[in-house]
């Protein structure tokens, strides 16, 4: 018999079946808290892709669930510097793989990174990185995660293996899940760009940025913001507008800022209507608020085809902001005070408001002239500008833009802050990726 104090076969067995419950339990918190692994395949970005992911990548990289990981790339020296200093495992990918050859020499590079870092889950980063990586997470046999940055169409360029292997597609903006959904076929989230705290924050004095952009110190700045790619940005109308309000008022300038071969098209259309010397076009890819001070109101005329971050910056500005009505810029500023709605590609109704906020300009002083745009309520905003102006009659509802209280203001700001910055972009791809991980079917 056994002594006291010594198991007997009953305990010994109930002690082994308690340790061994206690070393599953230890194993699954252990699997819960332990990173994902993600091996991101980007092929072929375009400009403003690549500069958000060249932000995004390294705060992923040093998040508890995404401390470890790898890029796939084509030659993309920004992004590959910065997640070389955050630690991912970089693949460089070849510039081009139409051959067969080539396209099982680019699975085989990303395989390779994949496998070094022991990849859990394969993200695509548009929709051409897609059908690679398609190929890429079946050899590895994990799940497949697409991201577009652009709005989609009639399911173009997604071919049926990215759909059976996609188990979830991520959008910026819900205004573009519709298209995600027809294309992919695959439950969508929606995780917006997130925007650069240090970009929004900075003092910037507007006569050293007028001076800067090299504006004319002495008039008013109308302004457009966008992505200058395409006749997408609304550039046209813009202009279109802006030659009907110097037929009444003649010395306001229109800046245009931006990137993008569609400007020398907006441009050629400036000078054939006449106006070319009252526009000004600023190359200013980055740190649009720094720009924005410079501005006496910001207009984004056109429906965007990938997300909009200058409207999401112009929004934490004081700047007025006159949008084209459409989805996505609903979608970012809301209803509330400090935006102008006008119909997409109605160049009469934005002349308007150009006109009203002229209008609305009066006597101001100081020793450059400083004066104030206001509204029948009151002054809004301080700009540079001439004397008074009289006999243009426009009605009050065109001065919605520019009756925003403090408090309103601060509203506004806080609520594109708390949606659209880079730490809550990375809080939802990490509950994205630990959500996802775990499927290997």
């Amino acid at each position: 018999m056994p002594g006291r104090g010594s198991d007997g076969p009953y305990e010994s067995e109930a002690r082994d079946r308690v340790a061994g419950r206690l070393a599953r339990l230890e194993a699954e918190a252990a699997e819960r808290v332990a990173p994902t692994p993600v091996l991101h395949v980007i092929q072929d970005p375009g400009a403003r892709t690549r500069q958000y992911l060249a932000r995004l990548l390294p705060a992923l990289a040093q998040g508890d669930v995404t401390r470890a990981g790898a890029v796939a790339t084509t030659a993309e020296p920004l992004l590959e510097r910065q997640a070389a200093r955050a630690g991912l495992v970089v693949e460089r990918l070849p510039e081009r793989s139409e051959t067969w050859a080539a396209r099982r020499g680019v699975i085989g590079a990303c395989r390779r990174a994949g496998q070094a870092a022991g990849a859990r889950l394969v993200h695509a980063h548009g929709v051409h990185s897609a059908e690679l990586a398609a190929a890429v997470a079946a050899g590895l046999r994990v799940p497949l995660v697409a991201s577009t940055y652009r709005r989609l169409a009639n399911g173009v360029g997604v071919s049926a293996r990215v759909r059976r292997r996609v188990r979830r597609a991520v959008v910026p903006l819900q205004a573009f899940s519709a298209g995600a959904q027809r294309s992919f076929e695959s439950p969508v989230t929606v995780i917006p760009w997130g925007l650069d705290r240090r970009d929004l924050d900075g003092d910037h004095v507007p006569q050293r940025v007028v001076v800067e952009l090299g504006l004319d110190p002495t008039t008013l700045h109308f302004g457009m913001a966008g992505d200058l790619t395409g006749p997408e940005c609304g550039g046209d109308t813009f202009v279109d507008a802006a030659a009907i309000a110097l037929k009444a008022i003649p010395f306001c300038d229109y800046v245009v800022v931006g990137t993008g071969a569609y400007s020398q098209a907006l441009q050629r259309r400036a000078h054939s209507l006449g106006i070319l010397g009252r526009f000004r076009f600023v190359e200013y890819s980055r740190a649009l608020p720094r720009a924005l001070t410079a501005m006496n109101l910001i207009t984004f005329p056109g429906q965007p085809t990938e997300f909009p971050w200058e409207v999401a910056e112009a929004a934490t500005s004081r700047v007025p902001i006159i949008a084209a009505d459409c989805p996505a810029h609903r979608e970012i500023l809301g209803d509330g005070p400090g935006t102008t709605w006008v119909p997409l590609g109605d160049a009469d109704a934005l002349a308007r408001v150009f006109l009203g906020a002229l209008s609305a300009c009066g006597q101001g002083e100081g020793d450059r002239g400083w004066m104030l745009i206001s509204t029948p309520e009151g002054a809004e905003r301080v700009v540079q500008s001439r004397p008074s102006l009289t006999g243009v009659d426009i009605s009050e509802g065109e001065f919605e833009a520019y009756d925003m209280t403090p408090d309103e203001f601060s509203k506004r700001r806080q609520a594109v802050l708390s949606r659209y910055t880079l730490d809550e972009a990375v809080r939802q791809l990490q509950t994205l990726y630990c959500e996802v991980g775990g499927d290997t079917r």
